[in-house]
């Protein structure tokens, strides 16, 4: 409903038109609707109001960009790259892909990000003993259904070796319906909705069902739920394909 989340950030910034949060909740939402430069303009408004430092210049900068809008490129790129070196705040990953110029820097936003973020919150996994005739793999995704991760994912699910693997799936998405999530609903051998569990419901859902590895397919991009690796609630956490670079966070192996 961003169209309608619009409206409540606009009647919010003109009782408080220095509300650095507001600006910016409304530069996610008009990002949803693929207003980018309406987008960069509220988060260069957040960024004029935000007291410290914040990730607003890279979400400007990565709006930009989306709305082919190239002014001040080399200036607001080097003043990101200067910040990250320095160690703090200046782009969150995703957008930082676009810019970004060594596999270094890249891992030191990631680690920035996920420190600031995703802290570990603790070790559900610990004394986890697992004995399973079969290795358990839980797959943690947004999207399974008809979007760019399951179609590149799909096949391989239904490849899986069955007699040596059980594979879960942990749904923040939906069911669209689609041919695709026809396939994967024959794939795995269970699908649970997480949607709507907290991340600490979803981590305990996920112990219980004793995962021995756990994947996830987001990282920092589309219906992420980082949060819940922060639980660390399987033995063995990786990170694959959605976001293609680290995750900076000594809980993903």
């Amino acid at each position: 409903r961003y169209e309608e989340a619009i409206a409540h950030h606009d009647k919010a910034l003109s009782l408080n038109p220095n509300y650095a949060e507001g600006w910016s909740n409304r530069g996610e939402a008009l990002n949803s609707l693929k207003r980018h430069s309406e987008s960069a303009k509220s988060y260069l408004k957040a960024l004029e109001f935000k007291v410290g430092d914040s990730y607003f210049l890279g979400k400007v900068h990565h709006q930009m960009m989306l709305g082919c809008d190239w002014a001040n490129y080399e200036k607001n790129t080097n003043e990101v790259f200067n910040l990250i070196n320095q160690g703090r705040k200046g782009s969150d990953p995703f957008g930082f892909q676009g810019i970004a110029n060594s596999e270094e820097l890249l891992k030191k936003c990631a680690e920035i990000y996920s420190n600031d973020k995703y802290p570990m919150l603790g070790n559900l996994s610990e004394y986890s003993k697992y004995k399973h005739n079969k290795i358990r793999i839980g797959y943690l995704c947004g999207e399974f259904r008809y979007q760019a991760t399951s179609i590149l994912m799909t096949r391989i699910w239904e490849l899986h070796d069955k007699s040596k693997f059980k594979i879960f799936a942990f749904d923040n998405g939906w069911d669209d319906g689609s041919e695709y999530r026809q396939r994967i609903l024959g794939a795995f051998n269970n699908i649970f909705d997480i949607s709507r569990l907290s991340d600490l419901s979803a981590s305990k859902l996920i112990q219980e069902n004793e995962i021995d590895i756990l994947v996830n397919l987001n990282g920092f991009f589309g219906l992420a739920r980082q949060g819940i690796f922060s639980y660390k609630p399987a033995p063995i956490q990786v990170n694959y394909l959605g976001f293609p670079g680290t995750i900076g966070a000594k809980y993903m192996d």
